[in-house]
């Protein structure tokens, strides 16, 4: 999904004038971007047509009626049809378009809500008048488009009472095009709306898309088996500069959307773009073509970026590289006996890096001592983030992978991925074999994790989700919330508990599994630097973390 919006930053409320506006959107390179969504591997794109500004991406004669120009107020509405253009585009490319809109009026336009709303502005909640006048517009751009657009992701359908006017969208779009699905935004973290839609909205912050559900559907009211959708922005916030941080690391991005879609459910990204002409980010690309091409259904990623201490290099490597690097800080040797080593516990990996003239010629790859690829790593242009070597099918256990030089140009790593099968288990204390359990079934922060008698009951059910270096989240099943040390202390002693997964203090958050043989393993808390631990042998005694001092109540196994 691309925020599309006049405002350069939805959070800023940045305005470009009329006529940049339509500079913009005549900039936008449909063919371009059509492109990117099919190399990504996606079978949609959710686009924006507009919001409460009162710049829209396509024209509308309806709205025109409504809000007729004035000097002082010329139309906001761009002369040009994006919508019907990248639809076309998107089609081409077997592709699949899918439309936001919004119930609510144009806020951020005085004079267009004013004139929607019976001559003054109504605000966030509209009138009857605005809503009266707001079904014809939509109408119009049903009808324009009809079966150019594929569905529609439509805004704002929280407001109490209103289901009848939620309900002639739904109805109103399926009229001009009977394969359309429609779906009803009832709010961040609510999935079901008040009216019954074809998918949920599924509005979520990154962290907080559920990584198991009990299949691909959900009863909701009106349709007893809606699709299960979550939508989440992947970079910055909603709508992005393509410059702006990825919300996730990589392996957390890619893990996540193989989560849900491991139980049939479907996940749209919104992610930076370039103002100009429309492209999506570099750096999202780069996240999705790692979710392209890493793990298989039932697997897991962990990236390690080539700064990661598990990575161990011979004398010469340095970040004094030829070019930029693909994601993050990456590292190149220039020597034809230049080395590096990755040691993981999965069944196969993909090495990223770099290819150019300053390259190569190629590089070998090992595994377990084993020569399994000769890569070419010189190309007459230069290329990043490229992935030069990816190996599969290894028996899931310890192997030690070797990059090589051969030759006297560059080797980049910029990382390795590896591929991992890390199921949903159960936690059993070695030392007293009763199993880690959140104290009751309930969902909320603050509850502790304590040791029961072993079962399969859901708050003693744990899926572990990596997110960078070997490190993971813990969810609980029952109630999705993560298994974290409380007030992010450092202090050995201190009681483990659940809550919510935090992107401002993830490593309090987050735990390393060590691997201690025969399928025995510990857990590092990643900020502290503390071991899981339960304080006794007996049944309900809480779950701390402490020094490390090998005792059996400190170590684990799946169960």
């Amino acid at each position: 999904m691309t925020h599309y919006l006049a405002e350069s930053e939805p959070v800023t409320g940045e305005m470009p004038t009329v006529e940049e506006w339509e500079a913009r959107v005549d900039g936008y390179d449909v063919e371009a971007v059509a492109d990117q969504i099919e190399a990504t591997g996606a079978d949609w794109m959710i686009f924006s047509v507009g919001q409460i500004s009162g710049f829209w991406a396509a024209p509308n004669a309806r709205y025109d009626e409504l809000v007729p120009a004035t000097a002082e107020h010329p139309s906001r509405l761009a002369t040009r049809d994006l919508v019907a253009d990248l639809g076309e585009a998107l089609h081409d490319r077997g592709l699949r378009l899918i439309v936001y809109f919004v119930t609510d009026p144009p806020r951020n336009d005085p004079y267009a809500d004013a004139q929607l709303s019976g001559g003054t502005p109504s605000g966030a909640n509209g009138n009857d008048t605005f809503r009266d006048n707001w079904r014809t517009v939509f109408a119009e751009y049903a009808a324009q488009w009809g079966t150019s657009v594929d569905g529609w992701w439509i805004d704002g359908a929280w407001q109490p009472n209103e289901e009848d006017y939620y309900t002639s969208f739904v109805t109103t779009a399926q009229r001009h095009n009977a394969d359309t699905v429609v779906t009803l935004n009832p709010g961040l973290g609510t999935l079901c709306s008040a009216v019954g839609t074809d998918y949920t909205a599924g509005e979520a912050r990154p962290t907080d898309l559920p990584v198991f559900h009990d299949g691909r559907y959900v009863n909701c009211p009106g349709v007893a088996q809606t699709q299960v959708h979550y939508l989440s922005y992947a970079q910055g916030t909603w709508g992005s500069k393509p410059d702006a941080p990825m919300a996730l690391t990589t392996a957390q991005f890619v893990n996540t959307t193989r989560a849900v879609t491991d139980y049939g459910g479907a996940v749209t990204w919104d992610v930076g773009f370039h103002r100009e002409d429309g492209t999506l980010s570099d750096a999202a690309m780069a996240q999705f073509a790692a979710l392209r091409e890493g793990p298989r259904a039932g697997e897991q990623m962990d990236d390690a970026d080539a700064t990661d201490p598990r990575l161990r290099y011979s004398s010469g490597w340095s970040d004094d590289n030829p070019g930029e690097c693909g994601a993050g800080d990456c590292l190149s040797a220039k020597h034809p006996r230049a080395k590096a080593q990755l040691t993981f516990t999965g069944t196969g990996f993909t090495w990223y890096g770099n290819t150019g003239p300053e390259f190569g010629p190629r590089a070998a790859v090992r595994v377990d001592g084993r020569l399994v690829d000769i890569v070419e790593t010189w190309s007459d242009t230069p290329r990043t983030g490229v992935a030069l070597s990816t190996v599969r099918g290894l028996r899931h256990g310890r192997h030690t992978v070797e990059i090589a030089a051969l030759g006297n140009g560059y080797v980049t790593i910029d990382s390795v991925a590896t591929y991992v099968a890390r199921p949903s288990s159960g936690l059993t204390v070695v030392g007293t074999g009763l199993e880690v359990a959140v104290q009751s079934p309930t969902t909320g922060c603050g509850v502790p994790v304590v040791q029961v008698a072993p079962g399969t009951a859901a708050n003693q059910t744990f899926h572990p989700l990596l997110t960078s270096e070997g490190h993971e989240r813990l969810i609980a099943h029952h109630s999705g919330q993560s298994i974290v040390v409380q007030s992010a202390s450092t202090q050995p002693g201190t009681p483990i508990i659940q809550c919510q997964y935090s992107l401002a203090s993830p490593t309090n958050d987050e735990w390393l599994r060590e691997d201690l043989g025969d399928g025995r393993f510990r857990l590092k808390n990643r900020h502290s630097g503390l071991y899981l631990t339960a304080s006794s042998t007996e049944p309900g005694a809480s779950m701390v973390q402490t020094t490390w001092s090998g005792s059996p109540l400190q170590i684990f196994t799946q169960s």
